[in-house]
């Protein structure tokens, strides 16, 4: 499983590998938090999708994209919190 974590939109992706080791694209999604909905049920939302996804493919190993830093910090720390519901 391959997380792409943002507030408003969080992509996953479901890799797996064929016979010669090359990668499969099995299936994806994306989560989308409306920005009026309140920052706690956004989190929530995502953990829930989340949890629905790795009950379905119950993956072998997950990989989830680093931050990085930019100017706008109050954007950049609720992104951390998208990514750390992710962690969790």
């Amino acid at each position: 499983l391959w997380i792409d974590p943002w507030l408003e939109t969080i992509w996953f992706s479901i890799i797996d590998t064929d016979k010669s080791q090359n990668m499969v694209l099995i299936d994806y999604w994306v989560i989308l938090t409306k920005s009026k909905t309140p920052f706690e049920q956004r989190l929530l939302q995502i953990s829930e999708d989340l949890n629905l996804i790795l009950d379905e493919f119950n993956p072998d190993f997950v990989s989830i994209e680093r931050l990085f830093f930019w100017t706008n910090i109050t954007n950049w720390i609720q992104v951390a919190h998208a990514r750390w519901v992710c962690i969790l």
